[in-house]
């Protein structure tokens, strides 16, 4: 299972942390726009199985491209952002 996380803050982190301890889960990757957030989160998270992707999550056809091959995309980020994100996750075929 593939899964990508939009959001690295404090709900982000924890949603990973929680997902890294899945057997079945292959790849993870976090995306947020922020460079900052990335490096903590990939400081706390300590995993090979995480990936860290800067990405503007306002940005829903950026999204879409990170999202192929997903099998679900976890919004982390405002809920303002979601429904863009949603057409994107339908687009992608991915569970939102």
């Amino acid at each position: 299972m593939k899964i990508l996380v939009l959001g690295s803050g404090m709900q982000g982190r924890a949603c990973s942390f929680d997902l890294l301890k899945n057997p079945a889960l292959l790849e993870l990757t976090i995306a947020d726009a922020s460079p900052e957030s990335l490096a903590s989160a990939k400081k706390f998270l300590k995993s090979r199985k995480a990936r860290f992707r800067l990405i503007d999550a306002s940005d829903p056809g950026l999204v879409r491209i990170l999202a192929e091959g997903c099998d679900v995309i976890v919004s982390c980020v405002p809920y303002f952002f979601n429904l863009g994100l949603a057409k994107a996750a339908i687009d992608a075929r991915a569970h939102f």
